[in-house]
C-alpha cells in the first residue's frame, strides 16, 4: 500500500513540473508604457497627462514598434524613443513569436512649433485682425512684445504689425505680417508732398497719393502661399502688369488673372521691361478625388461585409472622416478599422478632394485555441494541468480511505475472534 501511495506522490509531482514546463515555454504577449525624463530618471506618463519632452516607449520583450498601424521601427528593441509630434498617438509593438502588446494612447507637445494662421473672421479692410494658433495656451508677441496666453489674439490698430508665438516649449510659431486696416496688397498707399516749379498764381506745393512705382503689389485671393486648393486661383495685381506663370510670360498686361487647370504653379507680375517685379508665390492646383481601396490581410477586397480588421489605403496623405468624426489630426495614407460595425468612410485630401466607401465588419467571436499555445491560452493550458493536478490529488485520497476502512475491518474481525 506505500508503495502505491508513493508511487501516486511522484504522479502528481511529475504532472505538477509538467504544467510549469508548459506554461514557462508559453511566453507572455509584450506590455508597453510610455516614459518621460522626470529629474534624471525615466518616470511612467500618466493617463491625462500631455508629454512635452522626448518620449520613451518601453517594453518587457523586443519587438517591432507601430503608431497607427503603421511600423515606426527597424528590427527589434525593448525601448523606442519618441522626439517629435503633436496630438495623440497610439502606440503598440510585436515580439518575435507575433504576439501583440497591449495599446497605449499618448499626448504629444514634443518639438512640434505651433502654426499661425489668420481667422476665416478677417476681411479686406478690416481694422481688427485675429490670429489662430494651431496650439493652445501659446504665449503671443505683437511687433516683439509680450502679450497674452492663449490659443488666440485680435491685433488692433492701424499700420504694420508682426505677430509671432511660443509655445510652452519654447519653439517659436511662424511669423504673420500685416497692416491695419487689413489689405492683402502688400505695397500700401503711401502719401507725399512733391515740390514743382512755381507758376504765377498756382499753389507752390500739391499734396498727391499714388501707389510706389519701385514694386509691383501682387496677392493671391482667398489663398495663401505654398498652398493646395481645388479651386481656381486668381491673381490681383495693383496695376497693369504682365503675370508670368511657370516662367511664360502673358503677351497682354491685366490687372488680373486667373488659373483654373491642374498643376504646381510659379507665379509673379513684371512691367514690360521686366525691371519691375511683384513678389513670388507657389500653389498647386488638384482636383483629381484621391482613390480610396479597402485591404484585409494585405490583399485588396471589394466593399460589402468582411471578417476581419480592414486597412483603408489611399494614393494620398489627407484627413480620414469615420462616421462623420474626423479620425486622424496629423496627415496619413491609412486607417484601420478593427472593431465590428457599420461604416461611412469619407477622405479628403489636402486639397480639399473627397471620396467615400463603405462596409460592414462582422468579426466573428473568438475562438479557444487548441492547437498552438499562446498568451490567450494560457487560462486553457491551467485548466488542463489543474484538472491532472487534481486528478491525482483525490486518487491519493481514494486510496487513503480505502485502505481506513480495510483497517477498520480487520479491527472488527479481531475482535469477534
Amino acid at each position: 500500500m506505500n508503495k502505491m501511495v508513493k508511487a501516486l506522490c511522484s504522479l502528481v509531482a511529475v504532472a505538477a513540473l509538467s504544467l510549469n514546463m508548459v506554461v514557462a515555454s508559453v511566453a507572455a504577449a509584450p506590455t508597453v508604457v510610455a516614459k518621460v525624463n522626470k529629474n534624471g530618471s525615466l518616470v511612467t506618463l500618466g493617463s491625462n497627462e500631455t508629454a512635452t519632452s522626448v518620449v520613451t516607449l518601453v517594453s518587457d520583450t523586443a519587438c517591432t514598434w507601430y503608431s497607427g498601424g503603421q511600423s515606426i521601427s527597424d528590427g527589434y528593441s525593448t525601448t523606442k524613443e519618441i522626439t517629435k509630434g503633436y496630438g495623440t498617438f497610439t502606440y503598440y509593438c510585436v515580439d518575435q513569436s507575433g504576439q501583440s502588446s497591449n495599446t497605449i494612447t499618448v499626448k504629444l507637445d514634443v518639438n512640434q512649433p505651433t502654426v499661425l494662421t489668420l481667422a476665416n473672421s478677417v476681411f479686406e479692410g478690416a481694422t481688427e485682425v485675429t490670429v489662430l494658433s494651431m496650439k493652445d495656451n501659446v504665449t503671443w508677441y505683437v511687433d516683439g512684445v509680450q502679450k497674452s496666453t492663449g490659443k488666440s489674439i485680435t491685433v488692433t490698430g492701424n499700420g504694420k504689425h508682426t505677430v509671432y508665438a511660443k509655445g510652452a516649449d519654447g519653439l517659436q510659431s511662424n511669423t504673420l505680417s500685416f497692416s491695419i486696416p487689413y489689405t492683402t496688397n502688400t505695397n500700401p498707399v503711401v502719401t507725399t508732398t512733391t515740390r514743382k516749379p512755381v507758376v504765377t498764381n498756382k499753389p507752390s506745393t500739391t499734396t498727391t497719393s499714388y501707389r510706389g512705382s519701385t514694386s509691383i503689389a501682387l496677392a493671391l485671393k482667398d489663398l495663401q502661399e505654398g498652398a493646395i486648393t481645388n479651386k481656381e486661383v486668381v491673381l490681383e495685381a495693383d496695376q497693369n502688369a504682365y503675370f508670368v506663370i511657370n516662367g511664360n510670360k502673358q503677351v497682354k498686361a491685366a490687372k488680373t488673372y486667373t488659373i483654373v487647370e491642374e498643376g504646381t504653379y510659379t507665379v509673379y507680375a513684371t512691367n514690360a521691361t521686366n525691371t519691375v517685379n511683384s513678389v513670388t508665390f507657389n500653389f498647386t492646383i488638384d482636383k483629381t478625388a484621391p482613390t480610396v481601396a479597402l485591404k484585409v490581410n494585405n490583399v485588396e477586397v471589394e466593399p460589402g461585409v468582411l471578417e476581419d480588421a480592414v486597412t483603408i489605403v489611399t494614393n494620398e496623405v489627407g484627413f480620414f472622416y469615420v462616421n462623420d468624426e474626423q479620425a486622424n489630426i496629423r496627415e496619413q495614407s491609412e486607417l484601420v478599422i478593427s472593431e465590428s460595425g457599420t461604416y461611412a468612410i469619407e477622405f479628403k485630401d489636402m486639397a480639399g478632394n473627397s471620396s467615400m466607401v463603405n462596409f460592414v465588419v462582422d468579426m466573428p467571436e473568438a475562438e479557444t485555441p487548441t492547437q498552438t499555445p499562446s498568451s490567450n491560452g494560457n487560462a486553457f493550458l491551467y485548466m488542463i494541468g489543474g484538472a491532472v493536478l487534481g486528478g491525482a490529488v483525490m486518487a491519493i485520497i481514494m486510496v487513503i480511505i480505502n485502505r481506513k476502512k480495510n483497517e477498520e475491518v480487520d479491527e472488527d474481525d479481531e475482535d469477534e475472534e
